[in-house]
């Protein structure tokens, strides 16, 4: 489990991660502790791949989802999963189209800063 750092040099789904109640940290940090000792979750309430509503460039994404908090990133080289994106307070079932945007911006970023230091 990693940080995506933007091109600004900024973890912008952590920064939502640090800004959520105590309690809800405590699940979030329950589903990625279990995504990194056994991989994907079965469980689609929690853990889905976006699919093609999300486009071209965004279906092979995942988004963790508790109760009303989600995050969204992706599977990278290596057994890594990159968080890229978070949103707090989501009382919709689909992702809004600028929050998916948004998450390929920072993972594109994050891919783009991983490659020039390489």
């Amino acid at each position: 489990m990693e940080w995506a750092v933007d091109s600004r040099g900024d973890l912008p789904a952590r920064k939502v991660y640090l800004s959520l109640h105590d309690k809800h940290k405590v699940k979030i940090d329950a589903l990625f502790r279990r995504l990194a000792d056994f991989g994907p979750l079965s469980n689609r309430e929690k853990f889905r791949q976006l699919g093609e509503k999300a486009g071209t460039k965004a279906r092979g994404l995942w988004e963790f989802k508790s109760f009303q908090i989600r995050f969204i990133g992706d599977f990278k080289p290596g057994g890594r999963f990159i968080v890229a994106h978070g949103l707090d307070n989501k009382k919709r079932d689909n992702l809004p189209k600028p929050d998916i945007e948004k998450a390929v911006r920072i993972l594109e970023e994050h891919d783009s800063r991983e490659r020039g230091m390489k």
